[in-house]
């Protein structure tokens, strides 16, 4: 009977607690050859987040990594909008953070995509410069050849001309 009374004591007496678990995936990425890359490491995003809530001097966020992809988030206080409201905070600075990161690697594959196209836009002026001095120089052989027959046309004209007057010459003796 008194371990019954002071058992109801203690429970009427004790303040309320609500716990509050928040489960985030981690974001990922396919690179150009099709691997998946985590944005960020959850022991790093731990670290930052454990940073920001020293900075917000709150000690009672828990972190835990679950198989290097998820991060578990939780929290125990007497109020469940507190427990919201921290753990909201929590997932904000998280896609703030992430954000950044993707931010920085789409800039990083978006200069990588313009050095390439300006590599190539340099190739292909090259290759129309080769194709322009290639029929350059065909045109000028298709000339040289057109003027070497034009050269031997009229020197087999000259020597038909020249055996016709000598066989006219021929005749009238």
């Amino acid at each position: 009977l008194a371990f019954s009374l002071l058992a109801f004591i203690y429970t009427t007496q004790k303040e309320l607690e609500y716990q509050s678990t928040v489960f985030l995936e981690v974001g990922s990425y396919r690179l150009l050859d099709g691997e998946k890359k985590l944005i960020e490491p959850v022991s790093s995003l731990i670290k930052k987040l454990k940073i920001n809530q020293i900075s917000q001097q709150l000690d009672e966020l828990n972190f835990n990594s679950i198989e290097d992809y998820f991060l578990e988030i939780n929290y125990t206080s007497p109020s469940p909008e507190f427990n919201e409201n921290l753990i909201n905070e929590a997932i904000r600075f998280t896609q703030e953070i992430h954000s950044e990161t993707l931010d920085k690697i789409v800039n990083s594959f978006s200069e990588k995509i313009v050095t390439i196209d300006n590599a190539v836009g340099f190739i292909k002026l090259k290759a129309i410069n080769a194709i322009k001095t290639i029929d350059s120089e065909a045109e000028f052989i298709n000339n040289s050849i057109k003027n070497q027959q034009e050269s031997q046309k009229l020197n087999a004209i000259n020597a038909i001309k020249t055996i016709d007057n000598e066989i006219c010459i021929l005749y009238t003796y």
